[in-house]
């Protein structure tokens, strides 16, 4: 789980979309810090592009905290905590640091999560 945080950080960092989605099942859901539901790869993928075109532009995250929860060998539960910096708000103003938790549920498939 921890390599997929990692990844996940790395691939955002670089607002490499193709590589976060690669990250998500096909039917996964993501609600975003606004509370808005996309569903699915495809819709990840393609609001995370517009936002890193737009207020993500110069964002970068940075892990700072992971809890574990193994609710069964295939299924775990992880709650991250990030620090996100270099983003904005619709407005257009600057945001200094946003410290935001993430909830994922991480399934392993072919011995990988």
């Amino acid at each position: 789980m921890r390599n997929v945080l990692a990844e996940y950080t790395v691939s955002w960092n670089r607002h490499d979309t193709a590589a976060v989605g690669r990250l998500f099942t096909e039917n996964c859901d993501y609600v975003n810090i606004a509370g808005i539901h996309w569903k699915g790869v495809q819709e990840i993928v393609q609001q995370q592009a517009e936002l890193f075109q737009n207020r993500l532009k110069t964002a970068v995250r940075t892990l700072t905290g992971a809890e574990v929860r193994f609710q069964h060998p295939m299924l775990h539960l992880v709650h991250a905590t990030w620090d996100v910096t270099g983003w904005s708000r619709p407005s257009g103003e600057a945001v200094p640091v946003l410290k935001e938790i993430t909830t994922m549920m991480m399934v392993k498939t072919n011995g990988k999560c």
